[in-house]
Parts: C-alpha cells; sequence; structure tokens
C-alpha cells in the first residue's frame, strides 16, 4: 500500500512538472513567435527551426544517457559477477548441489541465465547440456544487440536532421532573395547560410560519436559473449560431465518444488 502511494505521489509530481515546463514552454514560444514577427520572418518557419533544436538536443541528451546506461550494464563484473562463481564453486567443492542449482537458478546475470539453461539440461547429456547453453548466450547476446541498435538509430537520424536543418536554412536565404526588391546584401543572406552549417554541423556532431560508441560495444558485447561461454562450460564440467541420469542436485531441487517427474520431458527424467 505505501509502495503505491509512493507511486501515485511521483506520476502526481511528474504530471505538475510536465504542466509548469509546457506552460513555460508555450510562453517562451509565443514570446519568440512575436520577436520574429516584429522582424517580418514567417513564424512558420521560425518553429520549424526550434523543433529541429529541440529534436537535436533531445537526441543528444538520449545518446549520453545510453552511453552511460551501457558502460554500466555491458563489462565483465556484470556479465561474469565474481560473487555468483565464488559461491558457486564453494557449493560444488562441498558437493551442495541442490544449493548451487537454486543459486544458478535465482541468479539473472548474463552467467547466470547461459549456465541456468545448461544445468536444466544435466538429464540429456553433453550435447544437449552444450546446444542449452549456446542457445541461452545467443539469446542474452541478441538482447545486448537490440539495445546497442539504438546507437545506430541516433547516429543515423543525427546527419537526416542535420540535413533538414540545412534545407531551412536554404529556404531561408531565398527567402531573403524573394522579399528583397533589389539586390540583397550579403549580410541578409548570411542568416540563412549559417543557420545551415550550423544544422549540418549539430547534426554530424551527434552522429560521429553514435557511429563509434556503436562499435566499441558491439566489440564488448562479442566479447562478454566469449568470456561467458567460456566460463559456464568450465562450471556445468563440475556439475556432472556427460551425466545421462538427472543430476542430483536437480532432484533435490525439484523434489524442494514439489514438482513430479510425471512433469518432467522424458529425456529428463532419471534412469531406473
Amino acid at each position: 500500500m505505501q509502495a503505491r502511494r509512493g507511486g501515485v505521489a511521483r506520476c502526481g509530481w511528474i504530471v505538475v512538472w510536465g504542466v509548469v515546463l509546457s506552460q513555460g514552454a508555450r510562453a517562451a514560444l509565443a514570446q519568440g513567435a512575436e520577436a520574429v514577427a516584429s522582424r517580418g520572418e514567417p513564424v512558420q518557419i521560425w518553429l520549424v527551426r526550434q523543433v529541429i533544436g529541440l529534436v537535436i538536443l533531445g537526441l543528444s541528451v538520449y545518446l549520453v544517457a545510453l552511453v552511460v546506461w551501457m558502460f554500466r550494464r555491458y563489462r565483465r563484473s556484470e556479465a561474469v559477477p565474481d560473487a555468483l562463481v565464488r559461491r558457486l564453486e564453494d557449493w560444488l567443492e562441498r558437493r551442495r548441489y541442490a544449493q548451487a542449482y537454486e543459486l544458478v537458478i535465482a541468479d539473472r546475470s548474463h552467467l547466470g541465465r547461459v549456465l541456468g539453461a545448461g544445468v536444466r539440461q544435466l538429464g540429456g547429456g553433453r550435447a544437449a547440456v552444450q546446444r542449452a547453453m549456446e542457445l541461452a548466450n545467443e539469446q542474452v547476446t541478441l538482447e545486448m544487440e537490440h539495445r546497442a541498435s539504438y546507437l545506430a538509430t541516433v547516429a543515423t537520424l543525427g546527419p537526416m536532421l542535420g540535413l533538414l536543418g540545412t534545407v531551412y536554412g536554404m529556404i531561408m536565404s531565398f527567402g531573403v532573395i524573394a522579399r528583397s526588391a533589389a539586390t540583397p546584401q550579403t549580410g541578409e543572406l548570411a542568416g540563412g547560410i549559417a543557420t545551415a552549417l550550423i544544422a549540418t554541423l549539430e547534426g554530424i556532431a551527434v552522429a560521429v560519436p553514435a557511429i563509434a560508441f556503436h562499435a566499441v560495444f558491439r566489440n564488448r558485447i562479442s566479447k562478454l559473449a566469449l568470456e561467458v561461454q567460456v566460463v559456464a562450460e568450465g562450471l556445468v564440467e563440475r556439475f556432472g560431465p556427460g551425466a545421462r541420469s538427472l543430476h542430483p542436485l536437480a532432484v533435490s531441487a525439484l523434489s524442494a518444488a514439489g514438482q513430479s517427474w510425471a512433469a518432467l520431458p522424458d529425456r529428463e527424467r532419471p534412469e531406473e
């Protein structure tokens, strides 16, 4: 109940801040539109410029937040927790297979998910264990690569927004020519040209780091997947290499969970 009240309170504050920010943004846009109208510049074109700038700014903030999050999550200490490896080795040395099984199944790290998939197939032999771990490793790797693809999306959108700003700047310059009765001065055209160049620069400035970090994290994901596979294979061998019957750790864990042998697939039932 307290957690629900806390969530409602947080949502309320978010709504309040959203209303305040929207009112402030509306007032700022109104003042800017009045200033633009006083200079004779079309308000619609000015609004397009503000929207492009805000979108590029939003992409920049999103890029920084995503890179920081990936640096914290895509590292060896998160994929292969030392605490998990130490506790598993301790339980296996003491032949406490039920505790080791429960520890692996409950862990949601990269190593925990891969090793858990292999442990569940101990009754099917070495080939089944190896295949299960490979599939689990591929699944986790695909999830990580899916998040990393957001960087590629930012890298694609940045230049496109910059190109949009470039077109807008050219429209500004040609608009000055169209509104001038005589030949316009160079200074009158410089505003549109400067806007086009600045927008292009902003788009490239967002795209270049996104491309670089995308390559960095793709390589890091591949390296983590290889390390997890190596560690998982070493640990699963200690559970019982090539076991044809269900391992005692699985028997104890399933019995504690109240599951019956009839609920298991045929290849995972113990040999009688």
